[in-house]
């Protein structure tokens, strides 16, 4: 969500609070709110918490935050016989009731969003900078940490760019950015950071969106791209512009920020490398280990569950790093799993920690699907007792296939 858009409904909110809260009018009232929170979700008492406080809050935590503040007021006007505002109540609550202020600065709402646009956003295309990119990389895994929740990023960079400046020159080169860049805002998501990371390398963070979703993501951009008609890109060798895109997923791909961009610019270069004008999906190293066939039952469920091992399944093929099960219970990508397996030779168990990496529907079977796993070992007994297991089933079959 672009804070400074025209569109963006939390800003219109927040001015609109302030210019009541001038008149010494009422703020809208909780039932209001309520009603626009089943039209536009509840990140809207995220956007404005964070323009008047800077303090990042989860969506739920906003929301009770927001109410509480707003109930404050009502609080403060019975104590005191006048209404003391919504600017005073929001102090007062953030600094004496729910401390999350020491230092307080008043600034006027227009002078605050001026400065703050300068600071976070490119001048050249609208879009949001590095500085913005940075912040936002971080907020995003720190969500997908706390809710288990996948989030992915794309590197974009645009094909035979030098050539189109080196034929038409910077300006001309300036303007089709600015246009690249408002064919990335207009097919993106609502909820998706659009930037420009530097040059004609541009960025999209896309926040709870899985590898598969991601890659649907980075196509409707390549598309969207190639069938634009940007003046004078007859004239390039290519016959028109075009952008290469690598994608990258958290945690799947990544442990970290740093290493999710490295991901995406890797699968980026790779598909420069197979000839431009594609989308390139970053491959865990993990996931190019063979994997031997092996069929045992399987029982799993979610880390730290109270729950009983309920959930049934039965393994396709295993590696070192990673098995393919299948199962009847779907589970979102990034999840951390305690797993058990039947050994296959001796009918001992094996106890395992795994990470839920891909989900796919079984196409012969509709309750069914197949769930692929990324095995964490967590010590060297468990890493001798799978290589056993490893090296029985190798000898089984002979047949090598991948996930």
């Amino acid at each position: 969500m672009d804070i400074f858009d025209p569109d963006n409904l939390a800003l219109k909110l927040l001015i609109e609070s302030l210019r009541e809260d001038h008149l010494g009018t009422s703020i809208i009232n909780k039932e209001e709110w309520k009603q626009l929170e089943k039209c536009f979700g509840n990140r809207i008492y995220l956007e404005i918490l964070r323009l008047l406080t800077q303090i990042e809050f989860e969506p739920e935590e906003a929301q009770r935050h927001w109410f509480n503040v707003l109930e404050h007021r009502k609080n403060l006007q019975k104590n005191m016989g006048r209404d003391v505002g919504f600017r005073v109540a929001l102090c007062d609550y953030f600094t004496n009731i729910h401390p999350k202020l020491k230092n307080l600065i008043f600034v006027e709402v227009d002078l605050f969003l001026q400065k703050e646009r300068s600071a976070l956003i490119d001048e050249l295309t609208g879009l949001y900078n590095r500085r913005f990119f940075n912040r936002v990389l971080k907020r995003e895994i720190e969500h997908s940490k706390r809710y288990n929740q996948p989030f992915s990023l794309l590197m974009l960079d645009i094909d035979n760019f030098k050539e189109y400046n080196d034929i038409y020159g910077h300006q001309a080169g300036d303007r089709a950015l600015n246009e690249f860049a408002q064919i990335l805002k207009q097919n993106a998501r609502l909820i998706d950071h659009v930037i420009r990371y530097g040059g004609e390398e541009f960025a999209v963070i896309l926040p709870r969106a899985d590898i598969k979703q991601a890659k649907l993501s980075a196509e409707r951009h390549l598309i969207a791209v190639e069938t634009h008609k940007f003046s004078g890109q007859e004239r390039l060798s290519s016959g028109n512009f075009t952008v290469t895109i690598g994608v990258a997923t958290y945690p799947i791909n990544a442990q970290d920020g740093l290493e999710l961009i490295q991901k995406a610019d890797e699968a980026l270069y790779i598909g420069k490398q197979k000839g431009r004008n594609r989308v390139s999906i970053s491959i865990d190293e993990r996931r190019r280990k063979f994997r031997y066939p092996l069929h045992v039952e399987m029982l799993f469920r979610l880390r730290d569950s109270a729950e009983k091992l309920l959930n049934r399944g039965t393994t396709r093929n295993i590696s070192q790093v990673g098995l393919l099960c299948q199962t009847n219970k779907p589970f979102n990508t990034g999840l951390m799993l305690e797993v058990v397996l039947r050994h296959p030779f001796d009918g001992s168990e094996l106890k395992l920690m795994a990470r839920s990496a891909r989900l796919e529907k079984n196409p012969e079977k509709d309750q069914s699907y197949f769930l692929g796993l990324s095995i964490e070992l967590g010590s060297e007994k468990e890493e001798k007792a799978l290589q056993a297991i490893l090296e029985k089933a190798s000898r089984n079959f002979s047949k090598e296939i991948s996930l």
